[in-house]
């Protein structure tokens, strides 16, 4: 069948308690998040697996087969399917930071004599990317911090749990890509013209 887990939300202390359907509640007073490993994807393709058993010697074996200037789109559409293997959605979240970073340091490589310019698209990537990383992996442990200080002082508000999922590998393109456009504002790189090369890269 399906593993459900339940969500109670207690003191924050993440205590687990066995319920009479044989579910596990764990942490957080009052509130009840109730959801299903098939909806969040199942387990993606483990590189133990048939899967990627398969998978693999298909990508390489192609890859040799394809024309010089066919190969990158061949791989980029591998990997995003790669990616898109747990949860396809999460691809959209991939897709809008490269786009975003892609744009913004070809801004800047176009726009050397603005410096204003250059910081307001810097500023664009650094707010866009960290942004994007707090919500996802830190904005129900920040709201439950809130939802804690508002208790303890007596405050009944309570900020609402997001429940929303944890992409794969969100840390590290977050700062792979904003890295790199750092480093074409510095001018230590120039910008990658290709948008499909700079989607390999990310």
């Amino acid at each position: 069948g399906t593993l459900y887990l339940d969500i109670y939300r207690t003191d924050g202390f993440g205590h687990s308690i066995q319920s009479s359907d044989g579910s596990v509640h764990v942490g957080m007073r009052n509130r009840f998040a109730r959801f299903s490993a098939a909806e969040y994807g199942g387990e993606g393709m483990n590189f133990n697996s048939f899967e990627f058993l398969f998978f693999l010697p298909v990508v390489i074996g192609l890859y040799w087969l394809l024309p010089f200037k066919a190969r990158k789109y061949w791989l980029l559409a591998a990997s995003y399917f790669f990616y898109m293997y747990w949860n396809p959605i999460l691809i959209l979240l991939l897709i809008f930071s490269t786009a975003v970073d892609y744009f913004c340091s070809w801004g800047m490589e176009n726009n050397r004599h603005n410096k204003f310019l250059m910081k307001i698209l810097l500023m664009t990537s650094i707010c866009m990317n960290l942004g994007l990383l707090f919500t996802f992996k830190y904005a129900d442990f920040f709201g439950e911090t809130v939802n804690l200080f508002c208790e303890g002082i007596g405050i009944g508000y309570r900020v609402p749990a997001l429940n929303l999922i944890l992409p794969v590998g969100i840390s590290f393109y977050t700062f792979q890509t904003m890295g790199y456009t750092i480093d074409v504002y510095r001018g230590d790189y120039h910008a990658e013209r290709d948008p499909v090369t700079f989607a390999l890269y990310v």
